[in-house]
């Protein structure tokens, strides 16, 4: 009890010491920062989406096998670990020097990313990469949540759909524009004890972190306060499913693309551009209807059914042969769909919580939240993803087709000159194996759709 109630009065004492860093700046200067912020966002976008479009080809170049899924998944990782750090050490230290210091790592770990000649110095590379693209992910929204006023941070926090959908945009054609063409696998089973004994550790650690942050902490870095109210906890919960769907989107529309159209990198990120393109108008919309209604729900529950719709059609409609005017329709309505949900909840959170001094750590354990979805998610659909295609390859496929389809060094031999000859069925018995694992993982992350479109604020 002695201890609780020390623990309790230091919390106060260093709670009053964290000061509002509310700053309104004059409407030039505003200008000014706001576009070094944004642009800040699109480089650290367009980090994400060029990475993502270039996995199958970065893949055979280093002959990474069935590992190449640790190149975003390490990221993602990174960039999870440190996230509840940057919105408390943010409050301390002041937003500049830490968004100095994750812009510092995002430079120098894709500067080593560059340099990798091999898989697993790529995996730690990314990592770095992740720990900086999440801190400025996170800084860009708190500086900005600081620097405007509650009813204007919706215009301004949609602006900022502009500055991410230009850089997932532009990411996809740069990947294209440096290299070439395919891949797809995963790694250990369930029930191996390096898999297991990971589980027992993360959980038991999770339950550690909980006991400390809410007995012991004198200022926690996620305070237990912030999930009081119904409403912001449903908004964490929100945020961590739909960035869960959106990151696999990011990661497997390529590998559909490339892998089971046979599309170049080029064509695969045009076809991916309605979607991203339609992400950033709509979300770049979003501030201003909300301002102009004065209310977010109207928002997140229009995009919440969009984005339903469009994920439904793409689960319904893409296989093999899907004519281009199908997937892009369907694309178009997605993403309008993701530019109506993944700002504005942003601003929903900040609009219900709490007094100034927890805002950034409020947005800090959300973007936490929504990289863990991205984490799992990932996780979760490759690993159905490859299950599945392992379980529909058939019997009577050769042993070296079989083999190069799992290790991910399968490459589709010439067509044969009649048609019907054993190269056109083996590609296609691989093709079709591969389209019912992409269909499959798409199924488990629509899932996660249909759970977050049903909550209600």
């Amino acid at each position: 009890m002695a201890t609780t109630t020390l623990a309790l009065a230091r919390s106060s004492s260093l709670t009053e010491e964290i000061h509002d860093q509310t700053s309104r700046l004059p409407l030039p200067k505003l200008l000014t920062a706001y576009s070094c912020l944004a642009a800040i966002y699109f480089i650290s976008s367009l980090d994400i989406n060029a990475a993502a479009n270039a996995l199958p080809a970065i893949s055979r170049s280093l002959n990474a096998g069935t590992s190449i899924t640790w190149a975003g998944a390490s990221y993602l990782m990174g960039q999870t670990a440190f996230q509840p750090l940057y919105g408390r050490i943010s409050d301390i230290l002041g937003r500049k020097p830490v968004l100095l210091a994750c812009i510092a790592c995002l430079v120098v770990g894709d500067v080593l990313c560059g340099s990798a000649r091999s898989a697993p110095w790529l995996y730690a590379c990314r990592a770095l990469a992740g720990v900086g693209g999440g801190g400025i992910s996170s800084l860009v929204q708190i500086t900005v949540s600081d620097l405007v006023s509650l009813r204007d941070r919706g215009k301004y926090q949609g602006l900022l759909s502009g500055a991410i959908g230009l850089g997932s945009s532009a990411g996809p054609f740069l990947a294209a524009g440096l290299i070439p063409i395919n891949s797809g696998g995963s790694t250990w089973p369930w029930n191996s004890a390096l898999v297991v004994s990971m589980l027992v550790v993360g959980a038991a650690s999770l339950a550690v972190f909980v006991v400390v942050e809410k007995r012991f902490a004198a200022l926690p870095m996620i305070p237990p306060r912030l999930f009081a109210r119904r409403a912001t906890t449903v908004i964490y919960l929100q945020s961590a499913l739909y960035n869960c769907v959106w990151q696999v989107d990011m990661y497997f529309l390529p590998v559909y693309f490339q892998d089971v159209r046979g599309f170049a990198p080029l064509k695969s990120a045009t076809l991916i551009l309605p979607l991203l393109l339609l992400q950033s108008v709509a979300g770049v919309l979003s501030g201003p209807l909300m301002t102009k209604l004065a209310r977010y729900a109207p928002v997140l529950h229009t995009g919440m059914a969009l984005w339903l719709l469009g994920a439904i059609l793409k689960l319904l409609l893409f296989t093999r042969t899907t004519r281009t005017s199908v997937v892009v329709t369907s694309l178009i309505i997605e993403g309008t769909g993701i530019g109506f949900v993944l700002q504005p909840a942003l601003v929903a959170l900040q609009s219900l919580t709490l007094p100034p001094t927890d805002r950034a750590v409020a947005t800090s354990t959300r973007n936490l939240l929504r990289a863990l979805g991205s984490v799992v998610g990932v996780a979760l659909a490759t690993a159905v993803q490859f299950a599945v295609m392992r379980g529909a390859l058939p019997d009577a496929l050769p042993r070296a087709a079989r083999e190069g389809v799992l290790d991910g060094s399968w490459q589709a031999p010439a067509p044969s000159g009649g048609g019907g000859g054993d190269a056109d069925w083996v590609v296609d018995a691989v093709l079709d194996a591969k389209m019912k694992g992409s269909g499959m993982s798409a199924l488990s992350k629509y899932f996660h759709q249909a759970c977050g479109a049903s909550i209600k604020l």
